[in-house]
């Protein structure tokens, strides 16, 4: 069965520069996130996001508000017969030292002990150098999304394949069934 990891910001709601999604009512979704969902799980691939979130530990919102606008995600995602296995969420920031803070790869370890996940049969899809950073320092494949993060955009990883979007990427493996 085949895993995909995506970051969240950046990848299926609009990048915001410098600041945060802090209530449902901020949550924008990117044009074509939704119909590159539901592709890959047309592929039957198993779903899982993959973030981090240190507004919370900044205190600039809470555990509670990024559990509504997870759920809202949810929810809108089940309307359109979309389940999501996972949501995992670092709220750290980089002087906390955490092992889960993207580069590390915490979570994504994490989510292959929890689900024994076979390594070949997974790959990370994100919009950032941290994002690929982090697939990396799992042994994992990596995929770079320009959809969010500009820095992705000009990065100059020409060992990473990169597309546009979350829906081009899923395009992209409709065709051929490999990242």
């Amino acid at each position: 069965m085949p895993h995909i990891f995506i970051d969240r910001d950046g990848v299926l709601n609009e990048y915001l520069s410098k600041d945060y999604v802090k209530s449902p009512q901020e949550w924008v979704w990117i044009p074509n996130a939704i119909k590159g969902l539901k592709i890959l799980k047309e592929l039957n691939y198993k779903i899982y996001i993959v973030s981090n979130q240190s507004c919370i530990n900044r205190k600039i919102i809470s555990w509670k508000t990024i559990n509504a606008i997870n759920s809202q995600l949810r929810r809108q995602l089940l309307k359109e017969k979309i389940y999501i296995e996972e949501i995992i969420i670092c709220p750290h920031i980089n002087e906390d030292l955490c092992s889960c803070r993207k580069p590390k790869p915490g979570m994504l370890n994490t989510l292959m002990q929890i689900y024994q996940m076979d390594k070949q049969d997974i790959f990370f899809a994100g919009d950032s150098i941290s994002d690929l950073d982090a697939g990396k320092n799992a042994n994992i494949k990596v995929v770079g999304l320009a959809s969010g993060n500009p820095n992705m955009a000009t990065s100059k990883r020409t060992n990473i394949k990169q597309y546009k979007s979350l829906y081009r990427l899923a395009r992209q493996l409709q065709g051929s069934l490999k990242p």
